[in-house]
């Protein structure tokens, strides 16, 4: 009778012992997503903290000749040769509020794709290759460009304009054939490439009826 109780005693011990630890295991996948999440909150904080900053330096939208928009307004009398620039969007959008960016992906592992992106004031549409929600539902992901960072850069909508800005990522991210600086935002305009690892994608300003 003695050893039955032993036998039943260490059974109940090992059944209590399997379920704290199974307990334990439980609290710390909770414990390491919500350190995740709280990880990412942070860095949005940071992101968006830094975007008034960003935004005085902003480069303005640049010529396939490399000359900028700025420039090309101090000559008197000149016009933007570039049928591509930021003034072929203006003067769209007389015929709506242009709320969109168009995304065609022109070379990489999703040529043929194409995206319409609608970032706001302080929701960016993120580029990178996550298959976070964020990336798939509001952004561009991209997981089979393993040149591309996982967070790699993020389109932004401030003060009525649209804007590329690379988040640090590992390769940078090039506009036009040409390397930009991370956490710098540059103003989109109609035509603009931009070339994230493999992917290169080109860009049209839209407004979302003349998408439908």
């Amino acid at each position: 009778v003695l050893h039955w109780c032993l036998l039943r005693a260490q059974g109940e011990s090992e059944a209590e012992y399997e379920m704290i630890v199974d307990g334990l295991h439980k609290q710390l996948e909770h414990g390491k997503k919500e350190l995740w999440e709280a990880h990412e909150q942070v860095l949005e904080v940071l992101n968006n903290s830094s975007n008034d900053n960003n935004l005085e330096n902003a480069n303005p939208a640049f010529h396939e000749n490399g000359e900028s928009d700025a420039a090309d307004a101090k000559k008197p009398g000149a016009a933007v040769s570039n049928n591509n620039s930021t003034t072929t969007s203006n003067s769209a959008s007389s015929n709506g509020k242009i709320d969109t960016i168009h995304v065609d992906i022109v070379a990489g592992e999703y040529f043929g794709t194409s995206y319409d992106l609608q970032p706001k004031t302080r929701l960016h549409a993120w580029v990178g290759r996550s298959q976070g929600r964020k990336f798939r539902e509001k952004g561009i992901s991209l997981p089979k460009d393993l040149e591309v960072s996982t967070s790699h850069g993020r389109f932004e909508y401030t003060r009525g304009k649209f804007f590329y800005m690379d988040a640090a990522s590992t390769n940078g991210s090039r506009i036009d054939d040409m390397d930009i600086e991370p956490n710098k935002m540059y103003e989109l305009y109609n035509g603009m490439v931009i070339t994230v690892g493999q992917t290169v994608m080109k860009i049209s300003l839209t407004c979302s009826s003349s998408t439908s």
